[in-house]
């Protein structure tokens, strides 16, 4: 299935602007389909994982979470 920016921020229970940015970082794979911008939801569910890893990495060692050490 491909679901809008709208679709996958309610699957990954955040806000659309949140899943813009991890598209804009290119942390989230999406395809464009005459300009328009969908996600594979097999693509979140491999971004799920990661994202856990990198969120317990950063937690581990005491440090707050910014986009710019991505």
């Amino acid at each position: 299935h491909l679901l809008t920016i709208t679709a996958a921020a309610a699957y990954l229970g955040v806000s659309p602007r949140t899943v813009a940015r991890e598209v804009a970082i290119g942390a989230l794979a999406t395809i464009r389909i005459r300009g328009a911008v969908r996600i594979a939801e097999s693509d979140l569910e491999a971004y799920l994982p990661i994202q856990e890893d990198r969120a317990m990495a950063v937690y581990k060692r005491g440090e707050r979470w910014h986009y710019a050490a991505m």
